[in-house]
Formats: structure tokens, sequence, C-alpha cells
């Protein structure tokens, strides 16, 4: 329920920041619209059919022990949709990188990991929908394929927070304009800042998964992940 909570959050500070770039980028190029709205209805699709989950198991299936240990489509909403999103926004982050940098290895390396955990992300989706069959049984049959996924996405999120931050205070330090120096510092500030938002979320997530095997505890984390990096990307667009 708190997950729940902590996505309708999300979203609706998604809706606000896409409405901002709406109305103040209507020129940018196709490609940067088609990212910014793709990822939207990706988080609409994902809060309905999460929200449909959750109200399956603690609403219409109230007192009904059997449809609070059922999947439902937690499978799909959860880690394949997260791992997706996560996907995009950190490949899109390695793009800007190389932009910024013009390091071809090092852009590959950050897409490499971004693809590899979005794969983990997916493939965990689908073996809870083949080889899960109740919540208790969660945690025991996914263990290794969740812990690559959410250490994965942490790890991406720390490396790009660090070349960012190096790559914006060394292009600060060569402009002498400053107006264009105040606006490196705050890309610097909302790229670090987003980057460890996520990567923080994620290492607590994957903490609660390890330490609490026995429980769900990691479900209220995990719920808000493919909020958090939509936002982020959001908000460094607006900026």
């Amino acid at each position: 329920l708190l997950g729940l909570v902590g996505n309708w959050g999300l979203f609706g500070c998604s809706a606000v920041q896409v409405y901002l770039y709406y109305l103040n980028f209507p020129k940018d190029s196709w490609r940067l619209k088609t990212l910014v709205y793709g990822l939207f209805i990706w988080d609409i699709l994902q809060t309905a059919l999460y929200t449909s989950t959750v109200f399956a198991s603690l609403a219409s299936g109230w007192g009904n022990v059997a449809a609070l240990e059922g999947l439902g489509l937690i499978w799909f909403d959860i880690p394949f949709m997260s791992g997706v999103a996560s996907c995009i926004v950190q490949c899109f982050y390695a793009w800007r990188i190389y932009v910024l940098g013009r390091s071809i290895p090092l852009a590959l390396f950050i897409a490499a990991l971004a693809l590899m955990e979005g794969s983990a992300a997916m493939a965990l989706g689908i073996t809870i929908k083949l080889s899960v069959q109740t919540f208790s049984d969660l945690q025991s049959k996914t263990f290794v394929v969740t812990t690559v996924w959410l250490l994965g996405s942490a790890s991406c999120d720390v490396i790009i927070s660090v070349c960012m931050l190096y790559l914006l205070t060394r292009a600060r330090k060569f402009t002498s304009y400053r107006h264009t120096e105040n606006m490196l510092s705050r890309l610097i500030g909302l790229t670090v800042g987003g980057g460890l938002l996520t990567s923080t979320i994620a290492i607590v997530d994957a903490v609660m998964y390890i330490v609490f095997q026995h429980n769900n505890y990691h479900a209220a984390p995990v719920a808000i992940l493919a909020k958090l990096y939509t936002n982020a990307l959001m908000v460094l667009f607006n900026s």
C-alpha cells in the first residue's frame, strides 16, 4: 500500500513535469518529444496496472488469504516495466555522456550496464510469471536475478552521476559566461541529485530484499523506482 501511495505521488509529479515541458519546449526535436511522451505513457500504464493489482489484493480480495497471496500482474507492472523505464533513461544518459565527453568506450560501458540491469528486470518478470505462484515463494525463487537487477541499476546510476559530475564540472571551468556557469552548476546539482536518489532507493530495496528474505518489505521501494527515473529525467529536461 505504501508503494502504491508513493507511485501515485510521483506520477502526479511526473504529470506536472511533462506539462511544463509541453509548455516550455515546443520546438524540441521529435526524438526528445518521443522520449518524454513515450515514458509518460509508460508511466500511466504502469500506475494503472499496479493500482489494479493492489486493488485486487487489498480491496476486492479483502479477507481472502488467497487474494493476498496472488500475484496478478505484478510480474509485468513492477519488474518488467521498471526495468524498461530505467534502461531507457540510463541509455539516454550514456548518450549524453558521449556527447559531452566523446568517449565511446565509456558510453558503451554504461549502455551495456543499463541493458544488463534492464534485461535482469525483464527476466525477473518472466520468471515470476512462469515459476512463482504466491508471494511466499517470490524471494526464494527469484533471489539471484533480483539482486542482479537492483545492484546493477544502482551501480549504473552511481557511474552516471560520477561521469556527469566530472564532465559538467570540467565544462564549467572553461566558460567565462556567468549565465552558462550558473546553468551548468544547476545541471550538476540536478544530475548528481537524481542519480544519488535512484541509486539509493535501489540499494535500499536490495538490502531489504537480501536481509528480510521471509517477508516483502522491499515491495514498497521497488514500486516507485520507475517513477523516480522518469521524474529525474524530466526535472533535468525542464531545468
